[in-house]
């Protein structure tokens, strides 16, 4: 994003100031305003998370106390806490529920192929059978 920014502004300035040595000043300025203003928005970003992280974990605790399990917790975060860490516990539940599709996904797999196995093996045996009762063989 930044080197795209740099040449934005390098176009920009080259147009308005034909060629020289000011389009360059402008391009490192405008590469570096924007790598200010991200590192500005990741600072505000991680504030803002760190500041609702103890009710988060205050939310958990008293949850888990009161005897529901961690997951539902963790789904409670994600759906009524405010954007950072709603954002974060959301990706969080996505991915625990993902990898428990992935599991299943994985246990069907290798539960037909195994099944697959038994097949061709019974397959090969009733080939040979067949091999050996037949008059040529």
């Amino acid at each position: 994003i930044q080197v795209g920014v740099a040449v934005i502004f390098f176009l920009i300035a080259t147009f308005v100031f034909g060629g020289g040595w000011i389009p360059g000043l402008i391009a490192i300025a405008g590469g570096g305003v924007c790598l200010f203003v991200l590192k500005f928005l990741v600072t505000r970003r991680q504030k803002k998370f760190v500041d609702q992280l103890a009710d988060s974990i205050d939310i958990i605790v008293r949850g888990v106390k009161s005897g529901l399990p961690l997951n539902q917790c963790l789904r409670i975060i994600s759906t009524e806490s405010s954007d950072p860490v709603r954002t974060e516990f959301r990706q969080i539940v996505d991915g625990q529920a993902m990898d428990a599709r992935l599991r299943a996904m994985q246990f069907e797999c290798d539960r037909t192929a195994s099944r697959l196995i038994e097949m061709q093996s019974v397959e090969y045996l009733a080939e040979a059978r067949r091999v050996v009762r037949s008059p040529e063989g």
